[in-house]
């Protein structure tokens, strides 16, 4: 094994984790146990999720965790929807399960398009 499959070892451990905690956190958050102090919990996990995802060739995960990071930047003191959190989630689970590296092609831009779309209505919605 070279050091850069170590490496990408260590990030697909690492990314199953995070997702893990987001799956934790999401769950919380749609019991409104506490949901206060979510939002920077959630931005905290998607914010390392998009910075090293480009770094290991993952540009789609980079992707779904810049469009979730935007969408909780923009929410100021309002929680954040469930559904919106749950959407950008279940894209990160798909890309990390299938190895989906680079953009996505069409696929990928259309997903990413979605999870905006979904986070600026939810956003224009709840204002």
């Amino acid at each position: 094994m070279t050091d850069n499959d170590d490496l990408l070892t260590y990030y697909l451990d690492w990314t199953s984790k995070a997702l893990v905690e987001l799956d934790e956190l999401l769950a919380r958050l749609k019991s409104e146990e506490g949901a206060e102090g979510f939002n920077k919990e959630i931005y905290a996990i998607a914010h390392n999720l998009k910075g090293m995802g480009s770094s290991f060739g993952f540009d789609l995960m980079t992707a779904s965790g810049n469009s979730l990071c935007e969408y909780l930047r923009k929410l100021e003191e309002r929680n954040a929807t469930a559904s919106v959190v749950g959407a950008h989630l279940k894209a990160m689970k798909v890309i990390l399960d299938k190895r989906i590296t680079g953009d996505g092609g069409d696929d990928g831009k259309a997903l990413v398009a979605r999870l905006n779309k979904l986070a600026k209505e939810d956003i224009s919605q709840n204002h």
